[in-house]
């Protein structure tokens, strides 16, 4: 039985994009795109959490309007499990009663890096395939991956993303510059340093990196809301978060904290790379 309107999705020819047909919903994440690699593995692996559908009143980004809390879910995948070469991010979003609200990928034409490194574009799809928003990070970052925060003060160290919905910016995520406890800033609209509307702090993060965060507004005290990190503090190629938003956010703030826990995964919960090169240590 179809978790979406109408008939059951189906893949498009494996030389188009799976997500370039409008209106199409994204397939379930238990089927698996018929296109053999030469190894002999599926290009698309089967992943380890299924979920359905959700039905909602609204659509894109108001779909958050009536969620006080979500959680996000890095999506497994076998190929890159088995060979340890980096395949697209794969996250889904989902409510309280476990339904989902959004499905983002990576876009291929990212994959020119490790991830903790890498640019990114991920698109993020509704439950009737339309495109919501899209999370951004349009520089390559140079951290070292040394320390999770220890010294992060030139702009080489610190990473950003922003997020797109129907073309227009909406906002970014920002890390500042600190000392041990990592620090970000949610901003409003298209430039990095307008107007801040969330400071995203965590614990002190030497030894290892932080797995929550408080979300407070510029002018509180004491946060409102939560970003959390289930599990070790260490990544890997499947991680769980929380979000816990703040009172009185908006569609547009819910989606930048989305972003946030994106930028996480890539920055602090991804697999241990080396220090240079970028490339992995061989298994013995």
């Amino acid at each position: 039985m179809s978790v979406y309107p109408g008939g059951d999705p189906a893949y498009p020819p494996p030389s188009q994009a799976m997500y370039n047909n409008p209106g199409m919903p994204p397939p379930p994440y238990q089927a698996q795109a018929a296109n053999m690699n030469p190894m002999g593995m599926m290009g698309l692996a089967p992943v380890t959490e299924n979920y359905e559908w959700g039905t909602f009143s609204a659509g894109g980004i108001d779909i958050l309007n009536d969620q006080d809390k979500i959680s996000i879910t890095k999506l497994f995948n076998q190929e890159e499990a088995l060979t340890f070469v980096d395949k697209p991010r794969r996250f889904s979003v989902t409510n309280e009663g476990t339904k989902q609200m959004f499905s983002l990928i990576e876009n291929e034409e990212t994959m020119a890096t490790p991830a903790v490194y890498r640019s990114f574009q991920i698109d993020a799809f509704d439950p009737s395939g339309k495109k919501a928003f899209q999370i951004i990070r349009e520089e390559t970052s140079f951290c070292s991956y040394c320390c999770f925060c220890c010294a992060c003060f030139g702009n080489g160290c610190r990473t950003k993303v922003k997020v797109k919905v129907d073309d227009r910016t909406i906002g970014s995520v920002n890390q500042d510059c600190s000392f041990s406890v990592p620090r970000f800033t949610i901003y409003r609209g298209g430039d990095y340093d307008g107007d801040e509307l969330l400071k995203v702090e965590g614990a002190s993060a030497c030894c290892t990196p932080a797995t929550t965060y408080g979300l407070r507004y510029p002018k509180d005290s004491t946060p409102s809301g939560q970003l959390k990190k289930l599990g070790p503090a260490f990544g890997g190629l499947s991680n769980n978060y929380n979000i816990n938003f703040p009172e009185q956010s908006n569609a547009e703030l819910k989606t930048l904290c989305i972003a946030a826990i994106v930028l996480f995964d890539f920055r602090f919960f991804n697999r241990p790379v080396p220090k240079h090169g970028g490339r992995r240590r061989r298994r013995r």
